[in-house]
C-alpha cells in the first residue's frame, strides 16, 4: 500500500547488527574456578569449583560448533551470564556432566540441529542481577518478571534430569524434543507448545497470559496454570493432570489420559476433548469446574473399570449454566461397582445442535499454532505499529500486516479463522523479520493464496525493497531476493520493490512502482518453477512508454486468468489500470507428443507465452513448430533439450533465456523468428563429417541443413576430428 511520497524521500535504513556465527566469545570468570579454551569448532570449560559464575559477550553456536562443560560432579553448577544485544542462537550442541544455566535479556533461539545433553539445563531471558539460583531445589528463581521482556524458541532437543524455561514468551516448535525428569516452563507472557515432552516426574506450565499449543506431554504429572488455555494436543499422566485457567478451550484433538484429571475454569470452559480415567482395577476420577459457563460439544468422559474393580468418579459442576451436546460419559465396571456421575450446574441444558456460546467463547481463548505464540496481540502493540494497514484472505486464516514495529522494521500476523488463534511470523523458525533493519517496512504489503503468504518489505537496501514467502504449511521460509535469475538485486535505491502484491495458485505478482523514476514495473513469480517474468519486457507492453512519475505497479492484483495493474501517476496524477493476460501455454514432452511426432507434424499456436516444461526428443523427422505471442521460454532448471528432424520457432518476445537457453537438434533444419533476444545453442552430431574440408558454412549445411538465424550462434561439436577452414574447437562460436 502506498504512503505519502514525501514520507519515502527523508526514510533512513538502519543497519540492524547481525549475528556472526562463530564459537561463543568469552569475557571473564566472575565466581569460581574454570578455564575456557577453544579449538577449532568445540568451546571447552574445565571447572575445578563447585559453582562458577562466566561472562560472555556473545554466546551463539553454530550447527557444526559444540560446547562442552566438564564440571567436578554432577551438581556442580555453572551459571553463564551473556551480555548479547541480541538473542544468543544455539544451533550445534551443549554437552555437561552437571547443571548449566544460560542467561541472556535479549532471549535464545534453539534451532532444530541443536541438541543440549546435561544434568540440569536451566535458560532464562533475563540478566544476572535480576536471579537468584537455589542449589538446594536446584532452581532458578526472577527477582522481578517485569524485567522479562525476551521470547525463548526451541526447536530441538534436549536431554536433561531437570529442563527449566523462563521467558515472556516461550515457544517449542513441531521438532521439538524434551527429555527430562522434571520439565518447568514459565512464562510472563504466553506459552505455546508443539513437539514431544517427556518427564519421568513433573511437567509444569506456568503463563500469565495464555498456554496455547498441540504437544504431545508424557509425565508422572502435567500441570498446567494461566489466563487463557487453548489445547490440541495428547497429555498422558501415571498419576495426575491438573489444568486451572480463566478461560479454557480443549479441542477435539486433546486427549488427557490419568488417573487423576481436575480441570479448573475461573470463568467459562469449551470442551470437546477425550478424558480417560480407565483402570484394569479401580477407575480414577475426572473432576471439570467452571465458575460460570461450562460446554461440552461432542466430549467422552470415561472412569471404568476394564477388568477387576469400581468404577471412577466424574464431577462436571458450574455455578453458570452446562451446555451439553452429544457427549458420552461412563463410569462402568466389567466385574465391580458402576461408578459415580455428579452433575451439579445451577442451570443445565441438553440441545441436539451446537450451543451458541462456542462462537463467543472463540473470542475469548486466542492462542496460536506454529510455534509462535501470542495472545490477541493488537492491545500490546505500541503506538504507530499501524496494524491493519495491508490485509489478507483465504477460507483458513487472515493476515495482517503491521509496518511499524520495531521502528518501522515491521512484522506480520495469521490469525486462524476456525479455531482462533495467533500466529506472529516474527517467531516462527528461520524467519527473516528480526535481521531487517528499522524502516524496512515488512507487511506493508501482504497476499495469501491456499498454500502461501506473499509479504512486502519495499524499504529493504534504501527502499529498494523485497519480498518474501512463507508456506502456511510446512511453516518455510523462501527470501525471493536469493532465487534463480531473481531481478530484485539489480534494483536500484528507491524502486519500492514489494509495495504491493498478489498470488493466485500459479503466481505472485510484485510491484515495484519507483523504478526508472517511479515511471514503475511489475514482476510474475512463478510458485512451481521459481521462474520470473519482467512485464517491462513482454510483447506489446506499455510500460517503457510511460513517463516519469506514472507509478506503475503502485497497485496490483491477480485471478487466474488476468494480472491488473495501476498507475495512479498516468497524465498528471489522473491514473489509469492495465490488464495483462497470464501466460497460460504450457507443455510437457510426454508420450504423447513424442508418438505424435513420430507420424506428424506438429504445430503449437498461443496468443500469449509459451513456457517449456521438460526437453523434447524425438526421432523422427518430421517437424516441430511453436509460435508464440509472447515469449517462448525455459522453465527447466537448466538448458532444455529440443531434438526432433525440423524446428520452426516464431516469438514476439525472447526465445530462452541467458541462464535457461534452449539447446536445439534438428536433422532438417532450424528457423528462428522473433525481434527479441535468442538464447539458443545448437548441438551438432557429427555423423557424417569425418575429416570434412571445405568452408564450414556447407559443412554446417551438409550436417543440420539450412540455418535462418540472426546472430552469433553457439556450435557443440560432438567430435574433435572435422577439418575446417576454422581451428578445431569442442565448441565453435560463428556469426552466421
Amino acid at each position: 500500500m502506498r504512503k505519502s511520497v514525501n514520507i519515502f524521500l527523508v526514510l533512513l535504513a538502519t543497519l540492524t547488527p547481525f549475528i556472526s556465527f562463530a564459537l561463543p566469545t568469552y569475557t571473564s570468570i566472575t565466581e569460581g574456578q574454570a578455564t575456557v579454551s577453544q579449538a577449532s569448532q568445540t568451546t571447552t570449560i574445565n571447572q575445578q569449583s563447585t559453582s562458577a559464575i562466566l561472562q560472555w559477550n556473545s554466546f551463539n553456536i553454530n550447527t557444526n560448533e559444540s560446547v562442552v562443560f566438564n564440571q567436578p560432579s554432577s551438581s556442580s553448577i555453572t551459571i553463564n551470564n551473556i551480555l548479547d544485544q541480541n538473542p544468543s542462537q544455539i544451533l550445534g550442541s551443549i554437552t555437561a556432566n552437571g547443571r548449566i544455566v544460560l542467561l541472556n535479556a535479549n532471549g535464545f533461539y534453539f534451532g532444530a540441529s541443536s541438541s543440549i545433553s546435561a544434568n540440569t539445563f536451566i535458560a532464562a531471558a533475563t540478566s544476572l542481577n535480576n536471579t537468584t539460583y537455589n542449589s538446594t531445589t536446584n532452581t532458578l528463581t526472577t527477582i522481578d518478571p517485569s524485567l522479562i521482556t525476551a521470547t525463548i524458541t526451541t526447536n530441538g532437543t534436549i536431554t536433561t534430569t531437570k529442563t527449566q524455561l523462563t521467558a515472556k514468551t516461550i515457544a517449542t516448535t513441531d521438532t521439538s524434543t524434551i527429555t527430562s525428569s522434571t520439565i518447568s516452563i514459565k512464562a510472563t507472557n504466553d506459552i505455546s507448545l508443539h513437539g514431544t515432552f517427556t518427564a519421568t516426574n513433573a511437567v509444569d506450565l506456568f503463563a500469565t497470559s495464555a498456554i496455547v499449543g498441540a504437544a504431545t506431554i508424557t509425565a508422572s504429572s502435567i500441570t498446567a496454570t494461566t489466563d487463557y488455555l487453548s489445547y490440541a494436543g495428547d497429555l498422558t499422566a501415571t498419576n495426575t493432570i491438573s489444568l486451572t485457567a480463566t478461560n479454557i478451550l480443549l479441542s477435539n484433538l486433546v486427549n488427557l489420559t490419568a488417573p487423576s484429571t481436575t480441570i479448573q475454569a475461573n470463568n467459562t470452559a469449551i470442551i470437546s476433548a477425550t478424558i480417560n480415567a480407565n483402570s484394569p482395577s479401580n477407575a480414577g476420577t475426572i473432576i471439570i469446574n467452571a465458575t460460570n459457563n461450562l460446554t461440552l460439544l461432542s466430549a467422552t468422559f470415561t472412569a471404568q473399570s476394564t477388568q477387576q474393580g469400581n468404577g471412577g468418579f466424574i464431577e462436571i459442576s458450574t455455578k453458570g449454566t452446562l451446555k451439553q451436546h452429544n457427549t458420552t460419559i461412563s463410569t462402568t465396571a466389567v466385574n465391580g461397582r458402576t461408578g459415580t456421575l455428579l452433575i451439579d450446574p445451577d442451570y443445565l441444558i441438553i440441545t441436539d445442535s451446537i450451543p451458541e456460546s462456542y462462537d463467543y467463547f472463540k473470542q475469548l481463548v486466542i492462542g496460536f499454532s506454529d510455534g509462535a505464540v501470542i495472545s490477541n496481540p493488537i492491545t500490546s502493540l505500541a503506538s504507530t505499529s499501524y496494524f491493519g494497514d495491508s490485509v489478507a484472505l483465504n477460507s483458513t486464516y487472515a493476515l495482517i500486516g503491521a509496518y511499524g514495529v520495531s521502528t518501522n522494521r515491521g512484522n506480520t500476523y495469521l490469525y486462524n479463522l476456525s479455531s482462533g488463534t495467533w500466529t506472529d511470523l516474527s517467531i516462527t523458525a528461520d524467519q527473516p523479520i528480526t535481521s531487517l533493519a528499522s524502516n524496512s517496512y515488512f507487511g506493508d504489503s501482504v497476499a495469501l493464496n491456499s498454500t502461501y503468504a506473499l509479504i512486502g518489505a519495499y524499504g529493504v537496501s534504501t527502499n529498494r525493497g523485497n519480498t518474501y514467502l512463507y508456506n502456511l504449511s510446512s511453516g518455510t521460509w523462501t527470501d525471493l531476493s536469493i532465487t534463480a535469475d531473481q531481478p530484485i538485486t539489480s534494483l536500484a535505491s528507491n524502486s519500492y520493490f514489494g509495495d504491493s502484491v498478489a498470488l493466485n495458485s500459479t503466481y505472485a505478482l510484485i510491484g515495484a512502482y519507483g523504478v526508472s523514476t517511479n515511471r514503475g514495473n511489475t514482476y510474475l513469480y512463478n510458485l512451481s518453477s521459481g521462474t520470473w517474468t519482467d512485464l517491462s519486457i513482454t510483447a506489446d507492453q506499455p510500460i517503457t512508454s510511460l513517463a516519469s512519475n506514472s507509478y506503475f505497479g503502485d497497485s496490483v492484483a491477480l485471478n487466474s486468468t488476468y494480472a491488473l495493474i495501476g498507475a495512479y501517476g498516468v497524465s498528471l496524477n489522473r491514473g489509469s489500470t492495465y490488464l495483462y493476460v497470464l501466460p497460460n501455454v504450457t507443455f510437457r514432452s510426454t508420450y504423447d507428443l513424442v508418438g505424435e511426432l513420430a507420424s506428424n507434424n506438429v504445430e503449437l499456436h498461443a496468443d500469449r507465452d509459451i513456457s517449456i516444461l521438460s526437453s523434447i526428443t524425438s526421432t523422427s523427422t518430421n517437424s516441430f513448430t511453436l509460435i508464440s505471442g509472447g515469449t517462448i521460454g525455459n522453465v527447466l532448471p537448466s538448458t532444455a533439450v529440443i531434438r526432433v528432424g525440423k524446428l520452426i520457432l516464431q516469438a514476439q518476445g525472447d526465445i530462452g533465456t541467458a541462464n535457461r537457453p534452449l539447446l536445439v537438434y534438428a536433422q532438417k533444419n532450424t528457423t528462428v523468428t522473433t525481434p527479441g533476444n535468442k538464447y539458443i545453442t545448437y548441438t551438432i552430431k557429427n555423423n557424417k563429417a569425418k575429416h570434412y574440408e571445405g568452408f564450414i558454412s556447407q559443412l554446417l549445411y551438409d550436417l543440420v541443413g539450412s540455418i535462418k538465424i540472426d546472430g552469433l550462434i553457439s556450435f557443440d561439436c560432438v567430435e574433435d576430428d572435422i577439418v575446417a577452414t576454422l581451428s578445431i574447437k569442442v565448441i565453435c562460436s560463428i556469426g552466421l
